[in-house]
């Protein structure tokens, strides 16, 4: 699984400004604006249902398109439209642009809260997005190569089914076009009690990156525990047939945030202090990045460890002990 890097979301976006080659401040300034919110394990920080994004993704989604000023938004799996009002928002804010959400409709309700497609959309923003019901594999294959700007995944997370997608979305983006993953950090599940269980979701959906041959970082920020993985495409997958599969590069040294303690003092001596340090941390980000180390072959949980049978050492039986001779009488 390649490396998280976690942290609150001035932090993640800091390094996600190293990634994209922008000013991190800029990024800060428009995750601000966002204040939609999204689901949160407490319910009473929740401001949409259980299935929907954090609202911490929200403001990256929403800072992404700000910064990205696209044309097309798609998003591959809505449901009830939480990633899409945030998208939708930043649209409106850059007047340009359109969100495309693509699902299978009705048959996608929600049997916990019964949401449909798209019907938590706020009517404010309802005009900026367009709903298409239709499987996202099939909706990108019919799109001509280099014709989008920004793609956002969130379908079924299974390895396959990330591959394909995300290969085929690669092909249809514009070169410096934005694929963002979400779910690429759900290593475990937070309950509203507060409990904490393992979750495969975070390297399925890695495995899946890496099998596309995606040159990803995946980001966590701080309360969610879902994450988003975000690749910045080069323009050489443009054209490539549908599920073609792409060997992972092997890992190489990266510019990595430590996996423990997020907010230990030492995030400070990675934080860049001035225009040259940024350049120079900038090349070590993304040129030192790993193509997605999810070794493909791995299924996403472990067979347990087998403890190695005990040898037993070989047993002496001992001699019984000769009988001394009676005395004499």
């Amino acid at each position: 699984m390649a490396d998280l890097i976690r942290g609150d979301l001035n932090q993640v976006l800091t390094f996600i400004s190293l990634q994209l080659g922008c000013d991190p401040a800029e990024l800060i300034a428009y995750a601000g604006e966002d204040n939609l919110g999204g689901y949160h394990f407490d319910p009473v920080e929740a401001r949409f249902p259980i299935g929907s994004l954090y609202g911490v993704e929200g403001q990256i989604l929403y800072a992404l398109i700000r910064h990205l000023k696209p044309e097309k938004v798609v998003e591959i799996g809505g449901w009830a439209g939480a990633s899409a009002s945030h998208m939708a928002l930043a649209v409106m804010r850059n007047e340009k642009g359109r969100v495309i959400s693509v699902d299978l409709g009705d048959e996608n309700v929600n049997a916990a809260t019964g949401n449909k497609h798209g019907s938590l959309i706020n009517p404010t923003l309802r005009s900026y997005v367009e709903l298409v019901k239709e499987d996202g594999r099939v909706w990108l294959n019919n799109q001509a190569p280099s014709s989008l700007d920004m793609i956002f995944e969130d379908a079924d997370h299974s390895p396959d089914l990330v591959m394909e997608l995300s290969r085929l979305a690669l092909s249809r983006l514009k070169p410096g076009g934005y694929l963002v993953n979400h779910d690429a950090g759900h290593v475990e599940a937070i309950y509203p009690n507060g409990n904490r269980t393992p979750s495969p979701v975070g390297q399925n959906v890695q495995d899946g990156l890496a099998r596309a041959g995606a040159a990803f970082k995946a980001y966590l920020a701080s309360p969610s525990d879902c994450g988003l993985a975000i690749t910045v495409n080069s323009g050489r997958q443009a054209g490539v047939d549908w599920g073609t599969e792409v060997q992972p590069q092997p890992a190489q040294a990266g510019f990595n945030f430590p996996e423990k303690d997020p907010y230990a003092a030492q995030f400070e001596n990675l934080v860049p202090k001035s225009a040259e340090e940024f350049l120079a941390k900038r090349r070590d980000f993304v040129t030192g990045a790993p193509i997605g180390n999810a070794n493909i072959e791995s299924q996403s949980e472990p067979p347990p460890i087998k403890k190695p049978a005990t040898i037993k050492k070989p047993t002496t039986k001992k001699k019984p002990a000769a009988k001394k001779p009676a005395p004499k009488g």
